[in-house]
This record gives structure tokens, sequence and C-alpha cells, in this order.
């Protein structure tokens, strides 16, 4: 899921050219374990043609969703529904839609006032969901899985006239943390904070529910992701991507995707995927799609994309990335479901990543938010409206 930032601002960091000195002794805590240069994924665009790619489904949620997860046994797909309308009236909340059904079996209200990301525990015990709020009011809702009630909240703030608003979440890949990026606005007098935006990066343990330690961020934050070691976490925002190391939850360097080397990348980024082995990051821009070799954190490629890249997902097996794209211009006020009049801005590509292009295009709704099955046998994009199911087969 991917948000759009253009917004220059003045923050309270530490200086980013000591980041960035501090980069070469601190890298080889995330770069992958492996020797040589990486080969290219096996999967090529003869295979790739093996595959097929297709809407068996579209599932009427709210009338918008920012956020979207699928239960790790891939039986439910959790679609929040931050402003209220479609089936779920004028409430806002999180719909469940089961996967066999393919339709919404149960609406339930994690107790925040506009709902947001959505992430779900490994066990699929308990389902977490971001909340904006202001001063104390922020914080990311526990809601229990098998009775669907909300069991706990985890504030995220203290600080009287910091608004803040967590946008993105990941698990660690061994379930007992959750990181989560945040969006503020601070109006006061605290000489910690400068007035206007604010970014940060918290890291929940899981275990007590509590936050462990909040770091400031270079940019308003649009995506996060975690290697799959888990020893470091991506976050992006509108000046680059930061890299955090989760041993010392120090930002130990930012990757610039506007230039980098003999590559020009020019572009905001909106949203992360990361290949299962841990070797390629990829990061969409309103311009295209930057590979980063995680070992030397340079972009080793870009992949043109048609129209505007929004929300990306990456197939278990990393073979294929999904990418959504979000409505723009005229097709905002297309007819039909979510704008869906104009098919080139409702499209969700399939990238071979071994080959790194384009290799089929399903026609679905305004792309929000896309989600694979840990199976791999289904994509789900959210639109305002609708979920689109895709089904993904041999052949």
């Amino acid at each position: 899921m991917a948000h759009s930032r253009n917004r220059a601002t003045s923050r309270p960091r530490s200086v980013i050219g000591v980041w960035l000195a501090l980069l070469a002794a601190l890298l080889a805590g995330c770069a992958p374990g492996r020797s040589g240069a990486h080969a290219s994924s096996p999967a090529s665009a003869a295979q790739a043609a093996g595959e097929r790619w297709a809407v068996v489904a579209t599932v009427p949620v709210g009338g918008y969703s920012p956020g979207i997860a699928v239960s790790r046994d891939s039986r439910y797909v959790y679609v929040s529904n931050g402003l209220g309308g479609g089936n779920n009236g004028d409430r806002p909340g999180v719909q469940v839609v089961d996967a066999d059904r393919l339709s919404v079996v149960a609406t339930f209200d994690p107790g925040g006032a506009a709902p947001g990301d959505v992430a779900v525990s490994p066990e699929n015990r308990s389902i977490y969901v971001a909340s904006p709020g202001s001063g104390t009011g922020a914080e990311i809702d526990i809601v229990d899985a098998a009775s669907r009630a909300r069991v706990g909240a985890i504030a995220l703030a203290a600080d009287p006239g910091l608004s803040m608003n967590p946008h993105f979440m990941e698990i660690s890949p061994d379930g007992k943390y959750l990181y989560v990026t945040i969006d503020g606005f601070f109006e006061g007098d605290d000489p910690k904070y400068v007035p206007g935006d604010v970014g940060f990066f918290a890291v929940v343990d899981l275990a007590t529910n509590t936050v462990l330690n909040t770091i400031g961020l270079t940019g308003d934050p649009t995506a996060v992701v975690s290697s799959p070691d888990g020893q470091c976490v991506y976050v992006s925002t509108d000046l680059g991507v930061n890299v955090i190391e989760t041993a010392s939850l120090k930002v130990s360097g930012l990757i610039n995707v506007a230039v980098s080397g003999l590559i020009h990348v020019d572009g905001t980024p909106q949203d992360l995927a990361m290949s299962p082995d841990g070797q390629r990051l990829y990061v969409s821009t309103e311009l295209g799609v930057a590979v980063i070799d995680t070992e030397s954190l340079k972009v080793s490629g870009v992949i043109g994309v048609e129209g505007v890249p929004a929300g990306m997902a990456i197939s278990p097996d990393g073979r294929f990335l999904y990418i959504g794209r979000a409505a723009n211009g005229a097709s905002e006020d297309a007819s039909g479901p979510a704008g869906q009049g104009d098919e080139r801005q409702h499209t969700l590509r399939v990238i071979d990543t071994g080959a790194g292009k384009e290799v089929a295009a399903v026609s679905v709704g305004d792309s929000r938010a896309v989600a694979v099955s840990p199976d791999g046998s289904r994509v789900y994009v959210a639109s305002p409206g609708l979920v689109s199911v895709v089904a993904v087969s041999a052949s």
C-alpha cells in the first residue's frame, strides 16, 4: 500500500552525512548471506507464460480501503474501511472476506476512529489495525481473530500537540515484533520537535504489547518491509529508503533512489517489496520500480511500468511482482465501480522478476493496496468499494 508525498520538511534528525559515513561499517549487518554476485531468478519469460491470471470475483466492501491483509492459512482476507460506506453503512471498520465463499462474512469495529493498515499474527490469533489520533489517542488496536472482538490496544504517543498517524505495519519474520511507520504533525512549544511534519518508526514487542523504541526518520514514511532474516527493516519515505538495523535499532544508511551510480531514477518512493531470498528490494515510484541490490544498497535496475504504480506485493516464490496502479486525472471520474471506465489506469501489472519485464496485465479496480495469499494461489487487489480476487493457475 502506498501514499504519495511531496512535502519538504525540517525535522530534528541526526545528520544524514553521519549516517552515510557509518554505512560502510554497519552494512554487513543488513547484507544477506551469500558469496559473490547473486544469480538471476530461475524464472524466465517462457516459464511466466505458463502462468495464468484471471479475476474470479469482485467482492463489494467499504468506500475506502487503505489496508488489506491475508491470514497465514490463506482462509480470510481482512480489508479496512477507513471512511465507512459500502455494505458497512456509515461506520468505519474492518471487513472479513471468506476466501472460499468469496464474500464478506463479517465486519468488526477495531475501536479506532478511522482504521488504516492491517496485519495478522503468524499463528492467526491476532489482528492489528492502525488507528490515527492526537496526543494519547494514536494506537494500534488488537483484535482477537476468532471472536473478532477488540481485546486491547498499543499506545503510540503521549506528547500533547503531537498528532500521529500510524500508516504501515510489518510483523517481523519471527513474529515477535510489529514494525510501525508513523506520519505525524506537531503543533506546540516542545523544543524536541520542529513544528510541522514529523516521521517516526516504532518497534512493538508483541509479547507485552508495548513500544520498545521509536526513532526519527528522514522524510515522511510511505512503506515498510523487513528482510527475510529479520536483521534489517527498510522504510521508504518521500526522501529515500531508510535502512534500519534491528539489533541496534539505528538507521545505518539512506538509499537515495533519485540518483544511484549510473542509474537515474526520478520519483518519490511509494511502496516496497522484498524478494524471498532477501537479495532484491523493489521500490515503486510514480515513474517506475527501482530494483535495489541489498548487499551494495545500490539501484541495479529499473522496471518501467505504464501509469502510476501504487501498491505492490511479491509471490511467495519470488518469481512474480504484482504492481497495482492508482487512478489519476480523468479516470477518477470514469464510469463503473471504482472508476473502471479507463482500463489503462486500472490494471494489475505482473512482472517476471527474472526477466525484469511485464508478462501480464489484469483489469481490476483502482489498485490502492495489493496482497498475495501465503500459498501464492491468489492476488487480492483493494479498490474503493471492492476487492478484486485474481486467481493464479498453470496453463
